[in-house]
């Protein structure tokens, strides 16, 4: 069987399906995003809108389907309560840490919303791996060997200065202390040996932008007399996690820094960060999804629902599982035609599929 995707209402597809019962089904309903998504997406109507879909859905799943569904804080109660009452196993919710914790989904800039949580109900009681819930100790460090390789690759820049830091000129500007270091007392290569470094540490040359801290310190040097785009300057009393306590910056550049060794902390729940795609805010990771499909992975001949196709992401982590995928999406208001953004994304992955649209 061949990946379908169908591009018409949801509610419409679970009233007219005859074919193939479910083996999995994924549920990640647009949940108070604001998006210009064709689904009611307010309180008011959300909770009706998901139990009318869960009670159609029934009807096409086995009784140890498990049904997984994404959910936000805000909707967790409700939709756990609908699980509750529908169905006769609920596990215990989960939760995974998501990338935008510090500059994203901000409330009165006070509080981030750092966290997701998912939740998979079913008739009839189901194993599941529990290392779905946590990560072990091997998956661990393999997750953190890959992920220090891939720092070392992007941060492969060394700074040695020729002198000790204290022997430069230094100046004070708006009350930062900045050090002065002449385009002949520097050198930055990733040739030098990493112990010529300063304090060791490997570097990430980078565009100043605005709205970007750097920014405030690349005004800062302007005001500097002579300033000199070849000039290396260090801001003193920068704090940064790696212990540089400054920032130098170079022309219009900055230089974001890493200790040599490289410290890394994956949480010990689903640790997995969400990747920002165009119009889809709460595109859940497919490293993240195909952690939890493989969990119910029995064989090749799985047929999973995703319910709400969205980005597409379910769709090709179903793909590299081994699962055959059915998805439907109404699509967003604002698409070209309906679907766009979905089919872009399926084929950016060069996942095969047949697109069905709503003939009414």
């Amino acid at each position: 069987m061949e990946n379908k995707l169908y591009i018409m209402d949801n509610l419409k597809f679970l009233q007219n399906y005859k074919d193939q019962k479910f083996d999995i089904v994924y549920i990640d309903p647009p949940y108070n995003t604001n998006n210009k998504f064709k689904y009611e997406d307010k309180n008011k109507n959300w909770y009706f809108d998901i139990e009318k879909r869960i009670n159609l859905l029934k009807n096409i799943i086995y009784s140890t389907t498990p049904v997984i569904v994404s959910i936000s804080e805000d909707s967790l109660f409700y939709m756990y309560e609908i699980l509750k009452r529908k169905f006769k196993y609920v596990f215990e919710p989960f939760v995974w840490q998501t990338k935008n914790c510090y500059n994203q989904n901000k409330i009165s800039n006070i509080s981030a919303i750092c966290h997701e949580y998912i939740l998979i109900a079913c008739d009839k009681k189901i194993k599941t791996n529990e290392e779905i819930y946590y990560l072990n100790k091997e998956y661990q460090e393999e997750e953190i060997n890959k992920i220090i390789e891939l720092k070392k690759k992007r941060y492969n820049l060394k700074i040695k200065l020729k002198q000790n830091l204290k022997e430069y000129k230094t100046v004070v500007i708006d009350g930062k202390e900045i050090v002065i270091i002449p385009e002949t007392e520097y050198i930055i290569s990733k040739e030098i040996d990493i112990n010529e470094s300063y304090k060791k540490h490997l570097y990430q040359k980078r565009t100043v932008q605005k709205g970007h801290g750097s920014f405030r310190y690349y005004q800062t040097i302007q005001r500097i007399p002579n300033f000199n785009k070849n000039t290396l300057y260090f801001i003193k009393n920068v704090k940064d996690k790696y212990n540089l306590n400054g920032k130098f910056l170079l022309g219009n550049n900055y230089f974001q820094s890493i200790s040599n060794y490289i410290k890394i902390k994956i949480p010990s729940f689903l640790g997995y960060y969400q990747p920002g795609i165009k119009n889809f805010q709460t595109a859940k990771p497919i490293k993240l999804m195909e952690r939890i499909l493989t969990a119910f992975k029995q064989n090749n001949q799985q047929l999973l629902l995703d319910l709400y196709g969205g980005s597409g992401n379910v769709i090709i982590a179903a793909n590299n599982t081994g699962f055959k995928t059915i998805s439907v999406e109404k699509g967003l208001i604002n698409e070209e035609f309906p679907g766009k953004f979905i089919i872009e994304n399926l084929q950016k992955h060069k996942i095969n599929f047949k697109v069905i649209n709503d003939k009414n």
